[in-house]
């Protein structure tokens, strides 16, 4: 380890690593010494181990105004933060005094306001916070145990003096819990023997500890839920990982609703009543009927619900309001006046404008200080920075509206060391601490989550624009024993059979999971197929137009890929003969839906939803895969792709590792995802998605000529099944035994009737139709495709004359009616909820329309074996 690593800090920084007289601290100087015995590939290949762990584990940031792909990973330094026994417990004593005068300071604004009515308390103070909700005032909610505060958060950093601040109050949710407990997981594993000797406490009591408290405030044998944002929420990784680890189900808004005052989970199998609520979103956000909130999103009278008790929600409502910084101006006296103590930790000196005084000194003292919204987190601005009109306008900003406005002395923050890349350098550091209440106060996390940054002049960084992180670990006087959430009890085992029910947002997500990735693997083997026809003809003696089988397989593509105009609308004899330019848009444009990098795209984004129902496997497939897409993007493809057969080699080679890939995820899907009701959405929308591509891809190539035997090879090839042909008829290729194979064949797993198969055994397996009759609407459409099938006059598909021809069109273009047909009737009833049973069975509902045109189909085909189905 290089010795910077025991250079003092910069000048008027607090260095965390040493003494006041220079010397390393005892555990510093163990933890250090440890790491600078590696070699210096070593600790690089520690450094790659957990840059791997955090991608396998899908932890990513998303920052915002960026593309729903570009994700930045999360970072994690080889080098922990250290504290030892001692001062840990007397900076836990002030945190733990900090949660406690919060949870007054919040009982008594929703409460009698006694401060305010006292004048201890600026009124305008309160009422100008975005974070105050009116809705909650003179103690409404009849359950006074709802004015708990149940999670509690903060930043603090070290002065260079060495006293500790609390700079930051975080109190709506503990933002950055899930980042915390990833970082102990990953760097446990990295540094097991250092972690094991150095007695490091562990932070699995603080989670058993929510789990409990949830627990007991909501009673036994109840439903919890954790509610956050979307997918494209830069912390959505969070979520999902924090609901995967505590075994909630993690919901969002449009997943909740609210009857008679009580909270419903939307389901599969209907209305599921939830009981508490872990939330991770915003008040502004939680309910769109509640005054003073910003969002169309929300729950719907999910605030009025908490105050009748028809739900618990944690933390409780209106705690925006102690995020407020214009408190810290008054501190001191708050907790000398609400808990008669005085206060252990301070904040950086805060001026709130909206008292004359301290206005006027900050108006004189402008370059001096930082400043910042009361409704802001961690967002402060230095007036060094703005140009003289800039902070001209500013000032006139805060006169206007001086109640909106804090300022704080700028205070240099303590740095550690970090490595990078083999070199050492020192970077300030702020700590998220946690908290959750116990019985008694509150329970302190002891670890954390350190933020690091090297931003000058006193700011902080937002979370999205930190410049990476350390686990915080809390060195133990006695022997720690090894410990898991993952523990026995009657009430764990009766909370988890209640919490198994399936959102309807995620089976449809799971659904689109399992057709967006046929979409990737069809797309894929017709690609392949095509280049690699491509390459063969370049080889021949005289290089000429596309063959006819070739010119199916380009047919094919836009069939099935739904690329028009392609190369079959207006301009397809074109694009024909010079198909380069189609075709280098199929496989890298990202913004043509239909194209490789399109259902890649969307095949993940869909994956991304349902993060905390994939295995790590699962997860580490999508990571290659989203790597495997900027290399096919990075591809510099040449306008004469057709010819150029070192371009269609590089761009095979890179396909061949995606359908690998496809593969693993497929095989994973069988393997190692419970078979549930999510796992039948998924199989569901697999099995309509192929018998679509199975129906446009021999539509498209046999609808001319099906004698060609390298057509015959390509459609063989197409569904994997040139082996099965070989092993089965020992002969050359046959259009007659090549359309039985891949058609009516219902032990083959790429043919037509096998897909149709599946989904008459899987759409049974459906919520609410496991017990239906044989009438129910959703059953009668999944039967008609194998029933069409299996009735279908083999002979006469599979003859070569004219009319035959015709035939085999007409019985694949009911087939592809089905699968759409399926689709939707499936979104109405367990999706959107738009269409109830009776609904879907009326006269007029348009899947009747299929169902009867299918259903009189296959009639006329019993009645007349020799003519072939029509519709």
């Amino acid at each position: 380890m290089p010795s910077a690593l025991q250079r003092a800090a910069a000048a008027n920084r607090y260095n965390e690593t040493l003494h006041q007289d220079g010397s390393l601290l005892p555990g510093w100087q163990s933890l250090l010494a440890h790491i600078d015995g590696f070699t210096p590939d070593q600790r690089q290949r520690r450094q790659r181990d957990i840059v791997r762990q955090l991608r396998a584990n899908g932890l990513a940031y998303r920052p915002e105004n960026t593309l729903e792909n570009d994700r930045r990973p999360w970072s994690l330094d080889l080098v922990p933060m250290l504290f030892e026994a001692a001062p840990w417990n007397e900076l836990s004593a002030g945190l733990q005094q900090r949660a406690r005068l919060k949870q007054a300071l919040y009982q008594d604004i929703y409460g009698e306001q006694r401060l305010i009515k006292e004048g201890v308390v600026p009124a305008e103070m309160v009422y100008s916070h975005h974070g105050y909700l009116r809705d909650l005032i003179n103690g409404q909610n009849p359950q006074e145990n709802n004015t708990q505060l149940s999670l509690f958060s903060c930043d603090i950093s070290r002065a260079p003096s060495g006293e500790w601040l609390v700079v930051d109050d975080v109190c709506q949710y503990p933002a950055g819990i899930g980042y915390a407990l990833e970082n102990r997981v990953v760097l446990s594993r990295v540094l097991p023997g250092s972690f094991r000797n150095y007695q490091v406490s562990r932070i699995v009591h603080y989670f058993r500890q929510l789990q409990h408290h949830v627990l007991t405030q909501a009673g036994p044998n109840s439903r919890c839920v954790l509610l956050g944002y979307p997918a494209s929420h830069p912390h959505y990784f969070e979520f999902a990982w924090l609901a995967k680890y505590l075994g909630y189900t993690l919901v969002q808004s449009a997943d909740l609703t609210v009857r008679d005052n009580h909270v419903y989970l939307k389901t599969v199998s209907g209305l599921q009543a939830v009981d508490s609520i872990l939330r991770f979103i915003d008040d502004t956000d939680i309910d769109p009927l509640v005054s003073g909130s910003h969002s169309r999103g929300g729950v719907p009278g999910l605030v009025e619900a908490a105050r009748r008790g028809g739900v618990r929600i944690f933390n409780p409502l209106g705690t925006g309001i102690l995020d407020n910084p214009a408190f810290n101006s008054i501190l001191p006296a708050l907790c000398q006046a609400l808990l008669n103590e005085p206060l252990k930790l301070q904040s950086p000196p805060t001026y709130w404008l909206g008292d004359a005084e301290q206005q006027s000194h900050v108006l004189t003292n402008v370059d001096a200080l930082l400043f910042r919204h009361i409704d802001s987190l961690s967002q402060l601005l230095d007036p060094k920075l703005m140009t003289e009109q800039e902070k001209q306008q500013f000032i006139e900003n805060i006169q206007l509206m001086p109640t909106a406005y804090v300022a704080q002395e700028r205070v240099d923050r303590s740095v550690a060391p970090v490595l990078i890349d083999d070199e050492t350098v020192q970077q300030q550091i702020t700590i998220r601490t946690f908290q959750v209440s116990s019985s008694e106060s509150f329970d302190i996390m002891p670890g954390g989550l350190c933020l690091l940054d090297d931003i000058a002049g006193g700011r902080r960084p937002t979370l999205e624009g930190l410049a990476g992180s350390k686990d915080v670990w809390v060195l133990s006087d006695e022997a720690v024993v090894q410990d898991s959430l993952l523990k026995s009890g009657k009430d764990d085992v009766a909370y988890a059979m209640l919490d198994g029910e399936l959102p309807s947002r995620i089976a449809e997500s799971m659904f689109w999971m399992g057709r967006n990735a046929e979409r990737v693997e069809g797309t894929l083997r017709l690609l392949r197929s095509i280049l690699q026809g491509l390459l063969d003809e370049e080889m021949l003696p005289q290089p000429k137009s596309a063959t006819p089988a070739m010119e199916a397989l380009l047919r094919a593509i836009t069939a099935v890929t739904g690329t028009l105009p392609g190369f079959s609308g207006r301009g397809g004899k074109r694009r024909l003969a010079q198909p380069d330019k189609e075709l280098i848009s199929l496989v890298q444009d990202a913004t043509r839906v239909g194209s490789l990098a399109n259902a890649l795209q969307q095949w993940q984004i869909s994956a991304s939803v349902v993060t905390e129902r994939l295995s790590l496997e699962q997860l580490r497939v999508f990571n290659r895969l989203a790597d495997l897409q900027v290399a096919l993007n990075a591809l510099e493809l040449p306008s004469d792709l057709s010819t150029d057969s070192d371009a269609i080699g590089q761009t095979l080679a890179v396909l061949e590792d995606a359908l690998l890939l496809v593969s693993a995820s497929t095989g994973l899907e069988h393997d190692n995802v419970t078979h549930s009701d999510g796992w039948h959405f998924m199989m569901l929308g697999r099995r309509i998605e192929r018998a679509h591509q199975i129906s446009a891809t021999v539509g498209a190539m046999l609808s001319v000529d099906r004698e060609n035997q390298r057509l015959l090879e390509y459609l063989l090839r197409l569904f994997d099944s040139v082996m099965t042909y070989r092993n089965r008829y020992r002969s050359d290729l046959n259009n007659q035994l090549v359309i039985q194979l891949v058609l009516l064949d219902e032990i083959n797993p790429r043919s037509l009737a096998y897909q149709f198969r599946c989904i008459q055994e899987l759409t049974a397996a459906l919520p609410g139709r496991r017990t239906m009759s044989a009438n129910d609407p959703l059953q009668r459409l999944a039967s008609a495709g194998l029933s069409r099938v299996r009735l279908a006059d083999p002979e006469t598909l599979i003859s070569s004359d004219r009319d035959a021809r015709q035939s085999l069109q007409r019985f694949l273009r009911v087939l592809q009616q089905l699968p759409a047909s399926l689709a939707d009737t499936i979104t109405s009833y367990y999706f959107t909820h738009t269409e109830s049973l009776q609904q879907l069975g009326s006269a007029t509902n348009p899947t009747d329309v299929v169902l009867n045109s299918a259903s009189g189909a296959i009639l006329k085909s019993v009645s007349d074996p020799g003519n072939p189905v029509d519709s």
